[in-house]
């Protein structure tokens, strides 16, 4: 679910410390190690849900528009 106050995704993992940074996959495919990253882990909430900015379009555009300068 994406938290309404600061539009972030949460999700009751339960990772623990060191953590942080981690990527979030979606789509992840096993066979092939691939799949959308669409936000990565910044921290716990009281109840233990475990938080991340949502990676939208609009961090989607800017990476390509980084990629394109390599």
């Amino acid at each position: 679910p994406v938290s309404g106050a600061d539009g972030f995704i949460e999700v009751p993992c339960g990772f623990g410390v060191g953590a942080t940074g981690g990527s979030w996959f979606r789509d992840y495919d096993d066979a092939f190690q691939e799949g959308y990253a669409n936000g990565v882990w910044t921290g716990i909430t009281d109840e233990g849900w475990d938080r991340s900015p949502y990676f939208d379009t609009k961090v989607f555009d800017l990476f390509l528009e980084v990629a394109d300068r390599w």
